[in-house]
């Protein structure tokens, strides 16, 4: 038993010993493919994970390794087949973007490299590349698109004359691209564009001081400069024509002083003969050729002088005249000569018309006049004689009881004169007669009008209309109670003058007539006013006032820059004269641009004297007549 046991364990140990390398083999082998489909395993996965992230060229790597592994695996090659399209995705949206560059359509192209720049990897090698050279192509372009931009907004500034403006937005295009040529000839041509301007501004420069001293008869410092004017300009016509002036105004020397001579001397025997303006003319001539220019404004000085002191009497004239007239004028008014009174009141204000008190007394003196003529028809009235005769002929009519006919009469007043109290009120007596009804009715509306016009302050109108009423109708009860209340009003508001306020006016007058004499008008005016506030029927304050107000405008006239005034007419009239003698001589020499250019610097001052310009202007017509004759 026991050596069979021992037998069996032989031939167990032997066959192990048999069977052992064998074993040994198979498990290797078991491991190595376990080992395989692992790392098949972690490829697969690495891949997903790539592919997930955008990585689509590393994770191709990856299942390309994987497909070392196991070349049938279909997972592996569907998972390949995916990464090949994206791959091929992005090639054909970049063949698209290099379309748009080509074509010049930025935007899109621009739309599509940002897009790829956020999926396609640095791994992606070719893509990636291509993707690079895309972007760098659409800056270059964008930046040469923004570099032509500012190209043509400088052309635009530089068409406009604003060279500052053109030439910071060529710096400004110059960043980005130094060395383009296009550049450098616009540089160039600002500059070109400023020298020209410094040229002109030195011409104008030197055209100005030129024409200075050519008016200042500085003759040959003119000439030098027009000289230099041709320098800079040749054939400047300015230049070529003042040149010409002073040629000929040198070489007729002699005869612009004999013609300056006559004009003085006859200058001087005007003004013996007092008649200034004449006189002054001569002189402004004499002056206009250059000839004894400080003895001529001297004359002319004198002149002024001699028509202030005349002008000044005038004034004082017309201050005596003023007041005169207005006195007149309160006179006549006080003796209810209203029409009288109007008319001299109206020649004071014809000779000064801002008078204060003039006006006031012609407002007065008007409201008088149209309620006299409301009342009663004035004899100088044209109506006169017909208006008496109607009156006459109503009273005849309703003394005789012939009613229908009194009322024709006085309504035939009425259509004449629609105020006419007279006819007014015998009109309402008459319609008494015929139609109390009537009469009552308007009755009723006079008192309505009556108390429309004390609702306006309007109170003595009123008074009027009341008493109309009374007139027709004494026991009327509202007239009578409306009329008592009035008068007690009107008597309460009636200023009572007493001999202390008389007094206390006169003082303030005498006062005023002081400083009158001192030539102090506005302290004499103030207080002439305030004398007139306390005494209004102080005719004397009045017409003193008027005088005063007169005599402080005229000085204020003179005061106004009148001397300075004077000063400029007279330099005026001097350079009018200057170019329209000028242009004479140039032409009766033949000089017949020269002419011209003279009367057309005299029209640019624009004369007053409308015959004169017409003057003037036929004269140039002439002279171009005579230059196209000459051809």
């Amino acid at each position: 038993m026991k050596k069979n046991l021992i037998s069996i364990l032989i031939i167990i140990f032997g066959t192990f010993l048999i069977l052992s390398p064998i074993f040994t083999v198979e498990a290797g082998k078991n491991a190595a493919k376990k080992k395989e489909k692992n790392l098949l395993n972690q490829y697969i996965e690495e891949g997903k994970s790539l592919f997930d992230e955008g990585n689509y060229q590393e994770a191709l790597e990856k299942w390309t390794e994987a497909l070392k592994i196991d070349p049938w695996n279909n997972e592996v090659k569907k998972l390949i087949d995916d990464a090949l399209k994206k791959i091929s995705n992005y090639s054909e949206e970049l063949d698209i973007g290099f379309n748009y560059l080509k074509n010049n359509n930025l935007d899109k192209a621009k739309e599509i490299f940002n897009k790829l720049s956020k999926e396609i990897k640095p791994s992606d090698k070719k893509n990636y590349e291509l993707l690079l050279k895309g972007i760098k192509v659409l800056e270059k372009k964008e930046k040469r698109k923004e570099f032509d931009n500012l190209l043509m907004k400088g052309d635009r500034y530089l068409d406009a004359g604003k060279i500052d403006q053109a030439e910071k937005v060529y710096k400004n295009a110059e960043k980005l691209f130094p060395e383009d040529k296009s550049l450098v000839a616009r540089f160039k041509k600002i500059r070109g564009i400023r020298d020209e301007i410094k040229r002109k501004k030195e011409i104008l420069t030197l055209k100005s001081k030129a024409k200075y001293l050519f008016e200042q008869e500085k003759l040959q410092e003119s000439k030098v400069i027009w000289e230099n004017v041709l320098k800079l300009k040749p054939n400047d016509e300015d230049a070529i024509l003042f040149i010409s002036k002073i040629n000929f105004k040198e070489k007729e020397k002699e005869k612009i002083l004999a013609l300056g001579k006559s004009y003085f001397d006859t200058g001087v025997k005007l003004f013996k003969e007092k008649k200034y303006k004449e006189a002054m003319d001569q002189f402004e001539n004499a002056i206009a050729v250059n000839y004894r220019v400080e003895d001529s404004q001297k004359f002319i000085d004198n002149i002024n002088k001699a028509i202030s002191e005349i002008e000044e009497k005038r004034n004082e004239e017309r201050v005596e005249k003023v007041a005169k007239y207005l006195k007149e004028g309160i006179k006549l008014y006080n003796i209810n000569k209203f029409r009288e009174a109007l008319k001299a009141l109206n020649e004071g204000l014809t000779l000064d018309p801002e008078n204060t008190q003039i006006k006031e007394y012609i407002v007065i003196v008007s409201i008088a006049l149209k309620r006299q003529e409301e009342k009663k028809v004035p004899p100088i009235s044209p109506f006169y004689p017909l208006i008496e005769d109607l009156k006459r002929l109503g009273k005849n009519a309703y003394r005789n009881g012939n009613y229908i006919d009194a009322i024709r009469y006085y309504e035939e007043i009425l259509l004449i004169f629609p105020f006419n109290e007279y006819a007014k009120i015998n009109l309402t007596k008459v319609l008494k007669k015929t139609d109390p009804k009537l009469v009552s009715e308007i009755l009723n509306s006079m008192i309505k009008e009556a108390k429309e016009l004390l609702q306006k302050g309007e109170k003595r109108e009123a008074m009027e209309k009341i008493k109309t009423v009374l007139d027709v109708d004494p026991r009327h009860k509202e007239a009578n109670l409306l009329y008592k209340k009035l008068k007690s009003e009107l008597e309460s508001t009636k200023k009572v003058i007493t001999h202390e306020m008389i007094n206390k006016s006169k003082v303030l007058y005498a006062k005023g007539v002081e400083y009158y004499k001192k030539e102090d008008l506005k302290d004499a005016i103030a207080l002439w006013k305030k004398a007139i506030l306390i005494y209004p029927n102080f005719i004397d304050a009045r017409v003193s006032l008027a005088k005063a107000e007169t005599k402080l405008r005229n000085l204020k006239m003179i005061e106004s820059g009148k001397e300075q005034q004077q000063m400029e007419r007279e330099s005026l009239s001097i350079t009018i004269k200057r170019h329209y003698i000028d242009g004479l001589n140039y032409y009766m020499n033949g000089l017949y641009k020269e002419a011209i250019s003279e009367w057309e610097e005299l029209l640019k001052l624009k004369p007053k004297d409308e015959s004169f310009r017409e003057t003037v202007r036929q004269n140039i017509l002439r002279a171009e007549q005579r230059l196209k004759i000459r051809g």
